[in-house]
């Protein structure tokens, strides 16, 4: 009696998950391609940012913070934000922000322009101020609020450690404490993220849906009553499953190109070639390996550089987009396997729409058999006469119950890959390493 985990019914189960994953890892590519676009993310941030410093009585140190020069070489315009900050820029930035709020500004008649004055000793003396002196009069200038306190605080908490610590200054320990504040509300700042991105992901996931003509119902009774395809699809689930554990631990990278990288890594269909032809697929598969590799290198370093996050943004997306074309080429490979994905004349909805009989003034449904028109009836009749399964002979037929279903397939498409990508892959590599380990050894019996 053959295991559960050989079963039709697992692999089919197994077979969905990875169409999922394949599927959701091309709406998370497109949403961030968008999302990219429409600087989505820099709105977010600048958003944070501002709203940390948003009390309604000081003025508002996030929006001084993108007025500086370090933060306004990182944008490409006066329309957009940068993506990134880094938290060792924003504590250098906030320091430098709140201290020259402690400055005095008067109009100079002659200059006809406001100048900075300068604290001078009784010899007339330019006073020398530390930056961390000036940070605390900063401080203490503003009105008093939450706000207030807590930097009033931490320049407290600065002094305390330097005394405690010769080796520690206060500007560095005041850092240290802004760094810390930073990463912990731009933790925040992704989870908020993630939840305007759900609802994107489901608007793109309906999108995609219709436009490939992806129905989960069909799909999975497909590949059901496919056995050569379903063995195929299991095949191909565990060499991902295989190479997205490869990759899962690589922290250089992000979720969107772990599994990317899975994908690519991952060869779907498989080449009957002779020796020679294969030899060159393989040298081309390994110089584009390599350059994927170098390509990956660079963007890791570029997005450690605040200083040129414009060039970041271009080579993000430029990234993305080949990201997308990459996942969209696997699909297609799937697709010529036999799953039913894409609009065709012979595959529904198309193959229910009646179209006019202008000889027989009437209307009939009509399939494309071999780029020529027949008759419905007869195509179903030629199906039965060739045993076809009876469920592919009543799902041309055109009626109420079948677009309900086709309905319901879609959404279903929808809401499934709108769940993102990593929840897909996540699940198909459990139930790769579920099914390895339910399977029984092989025994041998001696004479």
């Amino acid at each position: 009696m053959s295991s559960i985990f050989d079963s039709p019914i697992f692999e089919t189960v197994l077979s969905m998950i990875l169409v999922c994953a394949m599927l959701s890892l091309l709406v998370s590519s497109l949403t961030e391609l968008i999302n990219s676009y429409f600087n989505e993310r820099g709105k977010q941030l600048y958003n944070t940012i501002s709203k940390l410093f948003d009390d309604n009585v000081n003025i508002n140190f996030g929006q001084l913070i993108y007025n500086h020069p370090m933060v306004t070489n990182l944008r490409k315009d006066n329309k957009t934000y940068p993506q990134y900050i880094s938290d060792a820029m924003f504590s250098q930035v906030m320091i430098e922000v709140v201290s020259n709020f402690a400055r005095e500004y008067k109009y100079d008649e002659e200059k006809k322009s406001i100048v900075m004055q300068v604290a001078k000793d009784a010899n007339g003396l330019p006073v020398h101020e530390d930056l961390f002196t000036r940070f605390k009069a900063g401080v203490e200038k503003m009105e008093h609020t939450s706000i207030k306190l807590l930097l009033l605080n931490m320049a407290d908490k600065a002094t305390s450690m330097a005394k405690g610590d010769s080796s520690t200054s206060e500007i560095a320990s005041l850092e240290k404490q802004l760094k810390q504040w930073y990463n912990d509300q731009m933790d925040r700042m992704t989870g908020w993220y993630k939840e305007v991105i759900k609802k994107k992901l489901l608007i793109v996931g309906f999108i995609v849906a219709i436009v490939l003509n992806v129905n989960a119902i069909h799909v999975f009774q497909t590949i059901y009553r496919n056995p050569q395809l379903r063995s195929e699809l299991t095949a191909i689930s565990e060499r991902v499953a295989e190479n997205y554990e490869k990759v899962k631990s690589d922290t250089s990278l992000t979720d969107l190109q772990k599994e990317t990288k899975a994908m690519q890594m991952s060869k779907i269909i498989s080449i009957k070639k002779d020796s020679t032809q294969l030899s060159e697929i393989k040298d081309a598969l390994g110089q584009m390996q390599k350059l994927d590799t170098a390509f990956n290198k660079i963007i890791s370093k570029v997005m450690k550089l605040d200083s040129i996050d414009k060039i970041h943004d271009s080579l993000r997306r430029i990234k993305l987009a080949e990201d997308f074309k990459n996942t969209y080429d696997r699909i297609d490979e799937i697709e010529a396997l036999g799953l039913p994905i894409g609009w065709k004349l012979n595959e529904p909805p198309l193959c229910w729409l009646a179209t006019k009989d202008t000889a027989n003034k009437k209307f009939l449904h009509r399939i494309l058999i071999n780029n020529v028109f027949i008759n419905r009836d007869s195509l179903i009749t030629k199906l039965k006469s060739d045993h076809i399964d009876k469920y592919f002979i009543n799902y041309v037929k055109p009626s109420f119950w079948n677009w309900v279903f086709y309905l319901i397939g879609i959404c279903i498409t929808a809401f499934s890959v709108s769940m993102g990508a990593p929840f897909w892959f996540d699940l198909l590599l459990k139930f790769v390493n579920i099914r390895k380990a339910g399977k029984k050894p092989l025994t041998t019996t001696n004479d």
